[in-house]
């Protein structure tokens, strides 16, 4: 197969483009591996309950704010 002397360059870019994708694959020596996921830490009960709270009494404390209503109403 011979290689048109104008597409020499684009060839030995498409030739270096895959070499490189596959350069770090064939570095590891192995398959790669998902991660293994971390033990999750328990939420810190009195924060979530605290914060719960506090929201809860800004829509109670909202919903007693009387509303200005006009005469066209």
């Amino acid at each position: 197969m011979r290689i048109r002397r104008h597409a020499l360059p684009f060839v030995a870019a498409a030739a270096l483009s895959c070499s490189l994708l596959a350069a770090p694959a064939l570095a590891q020596g192995s398959a790669p591996r998902p991660p293994e996921p971390e033990q999750i830490d328990d939420a810190p009960l009195l924060r979530t309950y605290f914060m719960l709270l506090v929201m809860g009494a800004l829509v109670i404390g909202a919903n007693t704010i009387p509303s200005k209503r006009g005469h066209q109403d």
